[in-house]
């Protein structure tokens, strides 16, 4: 476009030569513009809202019924209901984990790019309880310094790896 209206007034048909580049360039950034979404959503490289958003729904409701379901244990070990009360509304927070579970990993094997950022994620949290593990067996006098230091660095660095890939 900046050679086109670079041009000199006296070159012939500089008018319509300025004219068809502007048409070739704003129809280009429009088909590029509007298939570039469908084309990395083909590709796997994004993910729809849609699903993100259905996933993060179901994770909450996976969280809850397991929180309900350890709940329900505990009121049982200590005594606090009778089994008799609590075995319907383990049955159904049951069922529905069950559910839930299911239909996640759906989710999770149709969307490959989230496939590898979970567990990307999943790498990232192991990584951080090996760290935890070695700082409690440092302030336990179970390593020395320089093993700790040494292993450390290497988690650190495989940490990093997985933040910029």
């Amino acid at each position: 476009m900046a050679l086109a209206l670079g041009l000199s007034a006296s070159v012939p048909f500089r008018d319509e030569l300025i004219v068809m580049t502007f048409s070739v360039v704003l129809s280009s950034l429009l088909i590029q513009g509007l298939s570039v979404g469908k084309l990395l959503l083909r590709l796997g490289l994004v993910e729809r809202d849609e699903t993100r958003k259905a996933l993060n729904i179901l994770q909450a409701e996976l969280f809850s019924s397991r929180a309900v379901l350890t709940e329900l244990e505990n009121n049982e070990k200590v005594g606090h209901l009778p089994p008799a009360a609590l075995l319907p509304l383990k049955e159904e927070y049951s069922g529905r984990l069950k559910r839930v579970e299911q239909e996640i990993e759906n989710i999770w094997l149709k969307q490959e790019a989230l496939q590898r950022i979970q567990e990307r994620e999943a790498r990232a949290v192991a990584l951080k309880v090996e760290r935890v593990a070695l700082q409690e067996a440092l302030s336990r006098g179970l390593l020395d310094e320089s093993s700790f230091h040494e292993r450390t660095l290497g988690i650190d660095k495989e940490i990093d790896s997985l933040t910029h890939d």
